[in-house]
C-alpha cells in the first residue's frame, strides 16, 4: 500500500499541484494539519483535499481560521489582496462550504495499514506550547511523549504503532524502542528558521509500511509578486516575502 503523508500546506496550491505531478498515484493520502493561512489559495487547497478524499486533521491555523470565520463571517472583497493580513485574505477567498469543511476537521485520526496502527494529530502537545523550532526534535524524542500523545488520540493497542504529527515544519522519523515510530513529514509549503532558505517542499511516502522522505519543487514567484502587491501589514508582508522568496 502506498500512502502519501504531508502537512502544513498553508494555502499553497502550487505545492499541492507539484506533489500530484510528482507522485501521480497513491492508495491513501493523509494530512497532518494547517491546511490554510499564510498562503494565497485556500479555496483551491480545500477543494483539492475534498476531491482527493484526504484523511486530514485540523491544525492550529485551521482551527483559528474556522473560529474566526464562524464568528465574524466570510469577507466579501473585490480584491482579497486589499486585506491587511493573510487570515483576512483567506476569509475573503473561501466559500461557506470551504469554511464548513475546515470547521469540521477532527483534532485526531486513527488509521491502519499494512499491519501498523497509525495515530495522527497536528501537535503532540495538547496545549500547543512548543514554539522553539530548534528544540522540537529533542522535545519529541521520548517514549513518555509518545505514550501521552497515543493515549490522547485514542490509539489502539498494537504491536506496531506510528504517531504522526506536523506543526514544526521540520521533517523527522524516529524509532522509540520496539516498534514505536514517530513521523513528521515536514511542510509541503515552506521551512522555518535556519532552513528557511531551502525552498523545496517536504513530504513522506509510506510504502508497504516503510516511510521515505521526499522533496518537491514549485514556482513561488507568482505568490511572491502577489504579496508584494498586497495591502498586508508590514510584519505579514515581510513574512510572506520571506516564505515565497524564489
Amino acid at each position: 500500500m502506498k500512502i502519501l503523508l504531508f502537512s502544513d500546506v498553508h494555502s499553497n496550491f502550487a505545492a499541492l499541484q507539484a506533489l500530484e505531478r510528482q507522485e501521480k498515484q497513491w492508495d491513501a493520502a493523509w494530512f497532518a494539519g494547517d491546511m490554510i493561512d499564510y498562503g494565497l489559495q485556500p479555496h483551491e487547497v480545500i477543494d483539492w483535499m475534498r476531491t482527493h478524499n484526504v484523511t486530514a486533521v485540523t491544525g492550529n491555523h485551521d482551527t483559528a481560521m474556522a473560529q474566526r470565520g464562524l464568528k465574524e463571517g466570510l469577507l466579501h472583497l473585490d480584491d482579497p489582496l486589499t486585506a491587511d493580513s493573510f487570515a483576512r485574505h483567506n476569509l475573503a477567498c473561501m466559500t461557506e462550504e470551504d469554511l464548513a469543511y475546515v470547521a469540521a476537521l477532527p483534532e485526531t485520526a486513527v488509521m491502519e495499514a499494512d499491519g501498523i496502527a497509525y495515530g495522527m494529530v497536528h501537535s503532540a502537545d495538547e496545549d500547543d506550547t512548543v514554539v522553539a523550532v530548534a528544540d522540537w526534535l529533542v522535545h519529541y524524542q521520548s517514549e513518555d511523549k509518545f505514550e501521552a500523545a497515543w493515549k490522547r488520540i485514542g490509539g489502539p493497542a498494537a504491536e506496531r504503532r506510528c504517531l504522526i504529527f506536523g506543526h514544526s515544519h521540520h521533517c523527522m522519523a524516529v524509532y522509540l524502542g520496539g516498534e514505536n515510530l514517530m513521523l513528521n513529514p515536514g511542510s509541503l509549503s515552506y521551512h522555518l528558521g535556519a532552513d528557511s532558505r531551502t525552498k523545496a517542499g517536504e513530504y513522506m511516502v509510506i510504502e508497504d509500511g516503510v516511510p521515505s522522505v521526499r522533496r518537491v519543487t514549485f514556482d513561488s514567484r507568482p505568490d511572491y509578486e502577489a504579496v508584494e502587491r498586497s495591502s498586508f501589514g508590514d510584519w505579514e508582508k515581510r513574512t510572506g516575502l520571506a516564505i515565497f522568496r524564489p
